[in-house]
């Protein structure tokens, strides 16, 4: 490496002192370093794939077009290609400030407060207001897929809650059909309207692509 490029790495306007593992004030052990990788969970941030709507954050920079699709860290596209690996129910109780007050993983039992079983807690029971309005539950359900993304060649973890819990519902019908791992979707988008406004609704299509596809994304599992 020439040292242009060494003072590029290290920054050109500041002097650098090479110090000897022992002198370091780290104290950096070697042997406390591996070259196998062995995360778990906890070490690890999956990426999420969002549909943007209009007040989301990269189309409000500029970043993103209202109905794209975005896997963090990647660029917008109008449609996305995924194989759905993992799945899980959630429910999630937050506040009014967006604190998350109470969580089930399993859709069933939640932690927290008020915890319990799900089914039996009136955070999850539509309610009515005086005029006879109903309202959607306060604990919100969703369905949730780890997913390979195939224009990206990464991992996502892709939502559908509230509105969107029917094109759950279609990827669950293609699962429990074909075995989750075995197909690919594609994700579009199209516009739907409200007493609140125009948003974009997810489009889940089930495709046809080529078995390798599918064998690369189960080997970022292991599967």
């Amino acid at each position: 490496m020439s040292d242009t490029n060494f003072d590029k790495m290290v920054g050109s306007d500041q002097e650098t002192e090479l110090v000897p593992v022992e002198e370091s004030q780290a104290s950096v052990q070697l042997a406390n370093f591996s070259n196998s990788v062995n995360f778990g969970s906890e070490d690890l941030v999956i990426p999420r794939i969002k549909l943007a709507q209009q007040m989301t954050a990269e189309v409000v920079e500029g970043s993103a077009k209202f109905g794209q699709w975005i896997l963090t860290s990647y660029d917008a596209a109008d449609e996305l290609t995924v194989v759905p690996l993992l799945f899980a129910r959630n429910r999630t109780l937050r506040d009014d400030a967006g604190v998350v007050l109470c969580r089930s993983n399993d859709g069933l039992y939640g932690e927290g407060d008020p915890g319990g079983e799900c089914a039996k807690c009136p955070m999850t029971q539509w309610r009515e207001n005086a005029s006879g309005a109903n309202f959607p539950p306060p604990c919100v359900f969703s369905y949730n897929y780890i997913c390979y993304v195939v224009e990206h060649g990464a991992m996502g973890m892709l939502e559908f809650k509230r509105t969107s819990l029917n094109a759950g519902k279609t990827v669950n019908t293609i699962a429990a059909q074909r075995g989750i791992g075995n197909f690919a979707l594609k994700l579009k988008s199209t516009q739907s309207k409200s007493k609140k406004g125009t948003y974009a609704s997810p489009v889940v299509q089930p495709i046809v692509v080529d078995p390798e596809v599918l064998a690369t994304a189960k080997s970022f599992l292991g599967l």
